[in-house]
């Protein structure tokens, strides 16, 4: 089988590839296939999934893979023996940890640095991040949504979770060896050769939002997802994804900022395939 550990940027992807390998201990990707800015986490290279699943027997052995797919949700649904576990994570808690992991210049920012910078660039990442997560949290056979909550909270469900979805079987004491080959201080001192490695794993403190954001961002935050939690909802928003799904699936989706914490000179439009009207509040 292929196993996809995958999610939106700092909702905890790497963080639950990890754990997945240590319960599934696949085999390695063909080199070919794996993108090798991410070290040595599993990553098929999104312009080749689609040449992996056609001509890799994953169907007898056993591979892991840790991505970011949004617009290959169609194609992935086409292939058995495919399972997707999405991880998905406080908006409020993602879009700090985004912040600081995008430029290390964040690291210094003050409280009002940071609140500002939600305004310039929060709403549009908070719709993309919330409409991801609708994508996959459709439910099916072969998807399966975790939680950074859960993980953090009470690790031993829910990796037995993952497991069942898995058909892996567990015993407590090997739950035990996976918490504590997986914490973060572990994970950071074990990754630390890959570039910037050393912010992914920054804090994964839950409810860290709250010592930057105001109710008033926390209140918009919540408003655009409610918004958008059964995206694609309309016709026009469902028949938009699909033709995203067609131009986009497993040809490296765009991405929806740099790593200076700068849009992508791309029109909003181009980026997700929907139009994005937003006014910023006045003070």
């Amino acid at each position: 089988m292929l196993v996809i550990a995958n999610g939106a940027d700092k909702c905890g992807s790497t963080w639950l590839a990890c754990i997945i390998l240590e319960l599934v201990q696949p085999r390695t990707l063909p080199a070919t296939y794996h993108d090798t800015r991410h070290g040595s986490i599993p990553t098929i290279k999104g312009n080749m999934i689609e040449k992996f699943l056609n001509e890799v027997d994953y169907q007898h052995e056993n591979y892991v893979s840790k991505n970011h797919f949004y617009y290959e949700r169609h194609l992935l649904s086409r292939y058995k023996h495919v399972y997707v576990v999405d991880i998905v994570r406080d908006l409020p808690d993602m879009l700090i940890s985004l912040f600081f992991h995008a430029t290390p210049r964040m690291a210094h920012a003050s409280v009002e640095e940071v609140r500002k910078a939600y305004w310039r660039y929060g709403p549009m990442i908070v719709e993309y991040v919330a409409r991801y997560h609708a994508i996959w949290g459709q439910p099916c056979r072969w998807t399966y949504t975790s939680s950074y909550q859960r993980l953090k909270e009470n690790p031993r469900s829910e990796i037995a979770a993952i497991a069942a979805f898995l058909g892996i079987a567990v015993t407590p004491e090997r739950i035990e060896r996976i918490i504590d080959n997986t914490e973060f201080h572990t994970l950071a001192e074990k990754l630390s050769s890959i570039q910037g490695m050393e912010r992914r794993f920054r804090k994964g403190v839950i409810g860290d939002h709250k010592n930057y954001l105001d109710s008033r961002i926390v209140e918009d935050i919540c408003r655009i997802e409610a918004r958008n939690k059964r995206y694609p909802r309309t016709l026009m928003e469902k028949v938009g994804f699909a033709w995203q799904c067609y131009r986009r699936g497993g040809r490296n989706s765009p991405p929806l900022y740099d790593t200076k914490l700068k849009l992508t000179s791309r029109p909003v439009e181009e980026l997700y395939g929907q139009s994005t009207q937003r006014k910023s509040p006045s003070y």
